[in-house]
């Protein structure tokens, strides 16, 4: 389907639209070709049931299924062999597969099942709310790889969406495969954007790789719900940040998992990551931040061996009177390693573990680590902070074996008028 070309099915009144099978060797949709079911009226979307043998979506090419108004939109089956979206160079012209609610009725769930998956800059896979009605389920899952490149461009977007952008429920973003990997600044996000909450966001797989600015997150930035979980179970995962970033934790170069409780959310999402091996470098992070009133996430990691190293971070924050998230480690080995001349002022110049209030009345999170050897060398902190007047959080380290050296430290301060907490061993 090329050149603004179209297959259609629509409904703007009492009776329901018709429902589309295609089933082909290849299916390609090239430069504005779309495949469209909507309902505009009373009665519920057609359902949209694809098995190809391998689908190529590029230069604007899409499929989309929705709702605009009481009734419920259709549900996306896809099944294909390989799946490959290459998107524009117009950030404008969009490329991928599109479900949505833009009025009362929810959107219908979209499962994609392929044994590859590659994206390269600028195309998406959604499933999104922009009014009251609820997003459906976005499920991907995917036998062998799932690549996502993105553009490098921050302010254009490549990866996979469950958001809402109105009063709906954001919908649940599920991810199965063997490989997946994330590049120059690909996302997986669940966000909430206005009132209504945030979906979560689950992965699992063999081998996570995040690298170049990409990220996983659940976030209530610029909303007013609750931001959702993110839980990631896979038997590795490697977190490798920008490492010639002089903000290396700020909104253009983060690379990792987050979640977010803007200036008028409720509350941030937890993060539970469970794997056999992590490994943060090059000033990759996890994050749990809150801005406003409502607490931040709980950060969990359950690993055999958890390693952050090359100036990355775990951080949890409060920079307003929202509580900090608690940070909960369980892991045979913990190592926290290394130093630098930071680049600038937002630079970290340690890797490090840590609970923060920065500067309002929320009292910091609290450090729990239970691990059978826990290593902090090379400058690497392990510290609660208080900088306002939120009382600081305390450490609790659990371990057969504790290992300090070359100036690391295990503290627990305040730089201003609030308590300390306290670090016990």
């Amino acid at each position: 389907v090329f050149d603004n070309g179209a297959i259609l099915s629509q409904s703007s009144g009492s009776g329901r639209a018709g429902n589309a099978w295609i089933t082909a060797g290849k299916l390609e949709l090239k430069n504005g070709g779309f495949i469209q079911l909507s309902t505009f009226g009373m009665a519920d979307g057609g359902d949209l049931a694809l098995n190809v043998r391998s689908l190529h979506l590029s230069e604007g090419g899409a499929i989309l299924i929705g709702t605009g108004g009481p009734a419920r939109g259709g549900d996306v089956s896809l099944d294909a062999k390989s799946i490959s979206l290459s998107g524009s160079s117009d950030p404008a012209r969009l490329t991928g597969i599109f479900a949505s609610t833009s009025g009362s009725g929810g959107s219908g769930a979209l499962n994609v099942t392929s044994q590859r998956l590659e994206m390269t800059g600028n195309t998406t896979i959604s499933n999104a709310s922009f009014s009251f009605g609820p997003a459906g389920t976005l499920k991907v899952d995917v036998d062998g790889d799932i690549t996502i490149t993105g553009s490098g461009n921050p302010a254009v977007f490549t990866g996979l969406f469950a958001n809402t952008f109105g009063r709906g429920q954001g919908g649940t973003l599920q991810v199965v495969s063997k490989t997946l990997r994330l590049a120059d600044r690909a996302t997986i996000q669940a966000a909430s954007f206005a009132q209504g909450d945030a979906g979560s966001a689950t992965v699992h797989t063999g081998h996570l790789e995040i690298s170049g600015g990409s990220s996983i997150f659940s976030s209530a930035l610029f909303g007013f719900g609750n931001a959702g979980v993110v839980d990631v179970q896979a038997d590795t995962i490697v977190i490798r940040g920008v490492r010639d970033s002089i903000d290396p934790f700020g909104v253009i170069d983060f690379t990792g998992f987050s979640t977010t409780a803007g200036v008028n959310a409720k509350r941030g999402g937890d993060i539970r990551l469970t794997a056999r091996s992590i490994l943060l470098t090059d000033k990759g992070a996890i994050a749990s931040v809150s801005l406003g009133s409502g607490d931040a996430g709980t950060i969990l990691i359950a690993a055999d061996e958890l390693v952050v190293n090359e100036r990355s971070q775990i951080n949890s924050s409060t920079a307003a009177s929202g509580r900090g998230g608690n940070i909960q480690i369980r892991a045979n080995n913990v190592i926290v390693s290394g130093a630098g001349a930071a680049l600038g002022p937002l630079d970290p110049d340690v890797s490090g573990i840590a609970a923060q209030t920065l500067g309002g009345s929320g009292a910091a999170g609290d450090i729990s680590i239970a691990a059978g050897h826990v290593q902090a060398l090379d400058g690497a902190k392990i510290s609660t902070q208080t900088l306002g007047s939120g009382r600081g959080g305390n450490i609790d380290l659990s371990a057969g074996r504790v290992t300090l050296a070359g100036g690391a430290l295990i503290s627990a301060d305040s730089s201003a008028s609030a308590s300390a907490g306290h670090a016990g061993a």
